[in-house]
């Protein structure tokens, strides 16, 4: 269950989850698919996205739902 979770899920926390690996979330991510916040400082070249978990189970239902 997602209530286990924080309320901002990490990328790998994420994969975890729907069972795949980072680099597809961070595909999902980059292509709009699953929505997340970049809480990276400004001016950073690197990202450091965090995934709410309204947001993934909006994802998995979408997802069940199609």
């Amino acid at each position: 269950p997602l209530d286990k979770y924080p309320a901002r899920l990490r990328p790998d926390q994420v994969a975890a989850y729907l069972n795949c690996s980072e680099d597809h979330v961070l595909k999902l991510i980059r292509r709009g698919a699953l929505q997340a916040v970049n809480m990276a400082a400004l001016g950073s070249s690197k990202s450091f996205y965090r995934i709410s978990r309204k947001e993934l189970a909006s994802f998995v239902k979408t997802r069940k739902d199609a």
